[in-house]
């Protein structure tokens, strides 16, 4: 439990900072955190997106997008943060889509 909140921690750090270029560098630590999950202080060479799968982990990238849909969405649905909210811009098309026809 503690290797996953200090995972969620810099997953969040990093999506606060913008800081993409070291998604690389938090991406070899939540593998070697999974690793650790896995099998202890055993090291075995194994693929990484397995053992994420086995753990139900997103990758360090997926879940960076994943909150920020998430927090965009309950932006939109909730009008609250006030000040996310009003740097939303609405997209509105063009022109008239079939979908819209109902």
């Amino acid at each position: 439990m503690c290797t996953r909140r200090l995972m969620t921690r810099l997953c969040q750090l990093c999506s606060a900072w913008r800081i993409i270029k070291n998604v690389t560098r938090l991406q070899r630590a939540q593998n070697a955190a999974a690793r650790v999950v896995v099998w202890g202080s055993r090291r075995r060479s194994t693929n990484s997106v397995g053992l994420l799968k086995q753990l139900y982990w997103l990758p360090v990238e997926w879940r960076i997008k994943f909150k920020i849909a998430c927090i965009t969405y309950k932006t939109i649905s909730t009008t609250k943060p006030a000040y996310l909210y009003s740097s939303l811009k609405h997209y509105t098309p063009s022109r008239t889509l079939r979908s819209s026809d109902s």
